[in-house]
């Protein structure tokens, strides 16, 4: 009964109840019982009309459905250390990233450095990245790896995130035709 009302299980009941038994005095003390927590993600699968909310825990969530459910909480943790995240993009889509991620990016790069390997370009340029490191890659009897190639602010490295983030400079100005904005080039 113990266990059952108290949500633990038997042992620590039996446990409980014993050490109540042994020192009736303690009972009067008694304000509060540690227990272990338990950690439960889920994610509000409602629309944004409905009145009820709909959860869904983690488990039973997709890739990006978890990813949307731990990126911010990883955003809103209190630390001064860096926070290296590699690709967060990956399985989200560019309407959340712009409406969710990138806010939390701008209200948090002020109080701890934010490093992040990326291949959207809506990450450091709609962040105001304050350095964009561009990495070209290279085949070496070691194998593969990255190398510098350039270093700046999001404008000084401008053309490669258009290069290598867009897609290159005729389908940035073609997507720029096809949605009638103009280039600021």
């Amino acid at each position: 009964m113990v266990a059952e009302k108290a949500d633990i299980d038997t042992a620590r009941a039996e446990f409980l109840i014993q050490h109540l038994n042994n020192q009736p005095e303690f009972l009067y003390e008694l304000d509060s019982l540690w227990l272990d927590d338990k950690v439960e993600i889920r994610l509000n699968l409602a629309d944004i009309d409905s009145a009820l909310p709909e959860y869904k825990e983690a488990a039973e969530l997709s890739t990006g459905q978890k990813c949307t459910a731990v990126l911010p909480r990883i955003l809103m943790a209190e630390s001064s250390g860096p926070l290296l995240i590699d690709q967060p993009e990956n399985n989200l889509d560019n309407h959340y990233l712009f409406t969710d991620v990138v806010p939390r990016l701008e209200a948090i790069k002020g109080n701890r450095q934010l490093i992040f390997i990326t291949h959207n370009p809506n990450i450091p340029v709609l962040a105001e990245a304050e350095r964009v490191a561009v990495l070209r890659t290279e085949a070496g009897e070691d194998g593969v790896k990255g190398k510098l190639k350039r270093l700046g602010t999001v404008d000084e490295v401008r053309e490669e995130i258009i290069s290598l983030l867009e897609g290159g400079r005729e389908a940035f100005e073609l997507r720029a035709q096809k949605y009638g904005t103009r280039d600021r080039t």
